[in-house]
């Protein structure tokens, strides 16, 4: 768990000098928008006869409205592209960290958590493809510690497993995707914070 933090802390720093370029680019480009809005307003404003000056402020503030709604959508936008350019760097990471060699050694730390969350000395564990000769080597180990780690069927993830005890009834996924998923609400809106306020 330690490791993801620093990831996503890692990716934060880096986020935040990214966002400046970002931000900076959209708020010039909303600016020039409502800006563009209100010249095209005056012009529209000063050219009305006077009978429908009051129509015509209307038009003028229905165009600064929109030129707003736009460049916050515009901002809005580039904002959720960042984040996802952000979520897509930490998945990357993810990988790498997964072909490391500190991923063996926080695979058995996060095997004994499990254990312990469980409350069981038997459970199901289940991999992906690649890591089923570590999780043997690891099976092997827990054997030794009187643990009883049954291989179940290769999953698709990015690293890390599915755990639960031979009778099904408790279950633990801590997959990337699924710490990512817990970590997501929370990481999202620091990251928000982080880089747009």
């Amino acid at each position: 768990m330690e490791e993801s933090k620093k990831i996503v802390e890692d990716i934060l720093a880096e986020a935040e000098r990214r966002a400046g370029e970002i931000i900076g680019s959209a708020k010039r480009e909303a600016d020039n928008i409502v800006q563009a809005a209100q010249i095209s307003g005056r012009e529209e404003k000063e050219n009305l006869l006077s009978a429908a000056r009051i129509k015509a402020q209307q038009l003028f503030k229905e165009k600064i409205m929109a030129a707003k709604l736009e460049s916050k959508r515009h901002f809005l936008l580039k904002r959720e592209e960042l984040l996802q350019r952000v979520f897509d760097e930490v998945r990357k990471r993810l990988e790498e960290f997964a072909k490391s060699g500190d991923y063996a050694s926080w695979m058995e730390k996060e095997l004994e958590a499990a254990v312990a969350e469980l409350d069981t000395r038997e459970l199901e564990v289940e991999v992906r493809k690649e890591d089923l000769k570590l999780l043997e080597k690891l099976r092997q180990s827990f054997k030794k510690k009187g643990v009883e780690i049954k291989i179940g069927s290769p999953i698709v993830c990015l690293g890390g497993f599915r755990a639960k005890t031979l009778d099904g009834k408790m279950a633990i996924d801590l997959t990337f995707e699924r710490k990512l998923e817990r970590l997501g609400d929370e990481a999202k809106t620091r990251i928000a914070r982080v880089l747009f306020e």
